[in-house]
């Protein structure tokens, strides 16, 4: 397994992994898949040192990944971040997370 910075050829693979969890699981609020622009949207929002995009891969393949997001817009809260990590669900149990 290989953990690598995410790159845009990444989310059609990370978008197919989130939105499962949307579908099926209860990992995350969000009640709608995302569409192709939503995702290109978050994806652009992770690409900082702040809030950075980190891609876990096996056999060439994005099996999964973790992000940095601001946890709330108030000024207060600048320096705290919410973490997210996502696993393929073929993939999972396998200590990738």
């Amino acid at each position: 397994m290989l953990i690598r910075p995410g790159t845009e050829s990444d989310w059609p693979a990370l978008r197919l992994i989130y939105n499962e969890e949307v579908l099926s699981g209860c990992a995350t609020f969000d009640m709608h898949p995302k569409t192709e622009a939503e995702w290109a949207e978050w994806g652009r929002a992770h690409r900082s040192a702040r809030h950075p995009l980190l891609v876990a891969e096996a056999d060439g393949r994005p099996i999964g990944y973790a992000t940095l997001s601001p946890f709330r817009a108030h000024e207060a809260y600048a320096a705290t971040v919410e973490l997210s990590v996502y696993v393929h669900r073929d993939d999972r149990g396998q200590g990738i997370g």
